[in-house]
């Protein structure tokens, strides 16, 4: 336990005056050469920034397509809904007429269909 408390004292001691030490100014060669990398660098940013914007875009589109022929459905399929809703009143009201009327007795309905056979 000791040796380890003391290996890592002498490490510490000596990495100190490495991490103490100012850093000596660029040349001006590794100032330049700094500089360019911070362009291309930047310029790479650009450019990978320009291509997502231009594939959020291609996106953005396809989903104002996809918006559109929802939104175009959803249209025709109110227009069926209410086409269909009359429909259904109509018959309904039929079914309400139908069911008022005094039902024929078979009797009736017989009698009926024999006086239709005469008249021919």
């Amino acid at each position: 336990m000791r040796r380890i408390l003391a290996l890592t004292i002498i490490l510490v001691l000596l990495a100190f005056p490495v991490v103490a030490q100012e850093q000596k100014p660029f040349t001006p060669e590794q100032q330049i050469e700094n500089l360019t990398q911070e362009k291309a660098q930047a310029e790479f940013n650009y450019h990978s920034a320009s291509i997502k914007a231009l594939l959020a875009e291609d996106k953005l589109r396809k989903l104002q397509k996809k918006y559109d022929l929802l939104l175009v459905q959803a249209q025709r399929l109110t227009a069926e809904k209410i086409a269909l809703t009359g429909e259904l009143k109509a018959a309904n009201a039929k079914i309400s007429q139908l069911e008022m009327k005094p039902k024929d007795s078979k009797k009736t309905i017989i009698k009926k269909q024999r006086e239709g056979e005469g008249k021919r």
